[in-house]
């Protein structure tokens, strides 16, 4: 299915990254206490090619969207990210990824970036930032989220009862699976 998707980019199939928290039970590495959410959690960091995950990160509670992805690029054991087939492929993501630097490793990696204005870090008009064409393609932005409660409609990964990180990771991966061959 996925294969297909790639060949038939016919429908603007965009990259798409989002992060997603889970709530820690039992859980020992990978924990820390969330500020925002006011507990302990698990990120989980996705990379989809339109509704499919192609790569993802399990980490840290605390740490900062933008740089969880910027290690996730950086990591060469991951699948190949860069499935653009022409040069101006669209990465789509929310404004927790409005960081110049992350804008540049994506911009190497022949990427359009359309990450949504931070207003904290910049007081232009998020309107103002967009194009026309880009605000239809942000719009595709919304299949991460449907992966996201696709994926934690799974018990073992919607609350985190594994102790160790590796066994969390093998419950996350058959939600994957679960994910593509449902779709």
């Amino acid at each position: 299915k996925i294969n297909e998707e790639f060949k038939n980019n016919k429908n603007n199939t965009c990259t798409i990254s989002d992060v997603t928290c889970v709530s820690n039970k039992y859980g020992e590495d990978k924990v820390e206490y969330n500020g925002q959410k006011k507990r302990k959690v698990t990120k989980i960091s996705l990379i989809t090619y339109g509704k499919y995950p192609i790569s993802h990160k399990i980490d840290y509670g605390a740490r900062h969207d933008s740089k969880i992805l910027y290690e996730q690029l950086n990591n060469p054991y991951n699948i190949n990210i860069n499935v653009s087939q022409n040069n101006n492929e669209y990465f789509l993501a929310d404004s927790a990824y409005d960081w110049n630097k992350l804008k540049e490793k994506l911009m190497k990696m022949k990427y359009v970036p359309i990450i949504g204005n931070n207003k904290r870090n910049n007081k232009k008009n998020h309107d103002a930032l967009f194009t026309s064409e880009e605000k239809k393609v942000y719009k595709e932005r919304i299949k991460i989220e449907h992966t996201n409660k696709i994926i934690k409609n799974h018990r073992r990964v919607n609350c985190r009862y594994d102790r160790t990180i590796e066994s969390f990771q093998e419950s996350l991966l058959l939600s994957f699976i679960d994910l593509i061959l449902n779709q």
